[in-house]
């Protein structure tokens, strides 16, 4: 079989279960992945290679694909602001969205003493910020051990230095681990709310970990205070927040902020147009 012939039969697949531009996407990393080549390869200079495909896992891989199974927990790999990541089930799947937050840091900020990523998944943000060195000191924290070794493995990966804690943020632990000036926290912490999951695609609630996505409805914003809290108690002189969030909630998370005693907030749009990050300082 040539290389193109290959990415047409893994396309034509998935062309039957997915819109045009998905099964093309995941056409294009499954191939990949399988192969070793990019598919513009297969199409230009190596378009007559033969290679004899292991069609049993590919069409393996097929089938989870047909089931909705994330690419990424495929290939176990996502890309992610130039990095590469390596991910499984246990953690959620890095979007395009919270590269606009990292974005937004990396265009605003200068380099600061101390950053701290809170629910910090997969390291997608930490890892992130370190490779464009925005911080002398980075620190990743996360309830989850899977997350925590996670951003440890991405970090090694990468070739960045991070500290990463298991920790519950709501927990008074939290205080004595966070006892020097910080002058920069990041989150990106679970927001969707669970009635909003009649709204979510199968890929994300049959197979990535709910309690990274959604939060209870009577409590939607819990982690915002919380980690406002912290800012107020361990920010260093005009140090920054920056969160991802829902968007039904910019107001009220503006509103959190102020009676905190943050200036200078703003509210940011994703690439959709939606109100989808924050940034405030404190003091």
């Amino acid at each position: 079989m040539k290389l193109i012939d290959l990415y047409k039969y893994i396309y034509h697949f998935l062309l039957k279960i997915y819109p045009q531009s998905e099964a093309q996407s995941m056409s294009h990393l499954l191939f990949q992945h399988h192969t070793g080549h990019a598919v513009i390869d297969a199409i230009s200079k190596h378009y007559n290679i033969l290679i004899e495909p292991k069609l049993e896992k590919i069409d393996a891989d097929l089938e989870k694909l047909a089931q909705h199974v994330p690419i990424q927990y495929i290939t176990k790999k996502a890309e992610f602001y130039h990095s590469l990541l390596q991910i499984d089930e246990n953690v959620f799947i890095p979007r395009p969205e919270t590269e606009g937050l990292v974005d937004w840091i990396v265009k605003s900020e200068a380099k600061v003493e101390n950053l701290i990523d809170i629910c910090c998944g997969s390291g997608c943000i930490s890892v992130s910020l370190a490779k464009m060195k925005m911080a002398k000191k980075i620190t990743a924290i996360d309830i989850s051990l899977h997350a925590v070794a996670a951003t440890e493995k991405n970090a090694q990966l990468n070739n960045v230095q991070i500290t990463v804690y298991q920790a519950d943020i709501f927990s008074s632990k939290i205080e004595t681990m966070l006892s020097q000036p910080l002058s920069l926290i990041v989150s990106n912490p679970p927001y969707v709310r669970q009635s909003e999951k009649i709204f979510m695609q199968p890929n994300v609630l049959d197979y990535e970990p709910f309690e990274a996505i959604f939060v209870d409805d009577r409590q939607p914003l819990k982690f915002y205070k919380k980690i406002a809290q912290i800012g107020q108690n361990h920010l260093s002189e005009n140090g920054k927040i920056y969160f991802e969030i829902n968007e039904v909630f910019a107001t009220e998370i503006v509103d959190i902020l102020h009676n905190m005693n943050y200036k200078n907030i703003e509210i940011k749009s994703d690439f959709y147009g939606k109100d989808r990050y924050v940034r405030a300082n404190f003091k």
